[in-house]
């Protein structure tokens, strides 16, 4: 006998599709597999309650109503949610384009920095064998 899907199953494959949210942008989300987001929308299992907690907060819905309430039968929003989450999905990439921006910079700078205190301890270096009648 088949096992009947949890209303958090049906909840989140229906906000995940009205939403038009792939697997893989809520496991980032969410950081787990995307195979735990395939599992938690066929109903194989469901998430940790932290992880329930930040999927709510993603929807803007309390956790309880992610549980416990059938979203598709409530008249909820899902244009507005739809468009929500895109104008999100929008930002968290340009966020992280701008992060990755941020940390490329940083590792140019890195080798030029190391470079840089490279050739002082050696001029000091120098200049201290200089100073004690030493010749490199």
């Amino acid at each position: 006998m088949k096992k009947e899907r949890s209303l958090f199953s049906k909840n989140l494959d229906f906000l995940m599709t009205n939403a038009g949210m792939q697997n893989r942008k809520l496991a980032e989300a969410t950081r787990v597999q995307v195979q735990s987001v395939s599992n938690w929308r066929i109903g194989r299992n469901d998430p940790e309650p932290e992880t329930l907690n930040i999927i709510a907060k993603m929807f803007g819905i309390s956790s309880s109503d992610l549980k416990k309430k059938d979203l598709s039968q409530s008249g909820f929003a899902t244009v507005e949610l739809g468009d929500s989450l895109r104008k999100i999905d929008v930002k968290v990439d340009v966020l992280l384009e701008a992060i990755s921006m941020v940390l490329g910079e940083q590792q140019k700078k890195v080798p030029r920095l190391i470079e840089e205190d490279l050739k002082a301890l050696v001029n000091k270096r120098l200049n201290d064998d200089d100073k004690e009648g030493i010749v490199v």
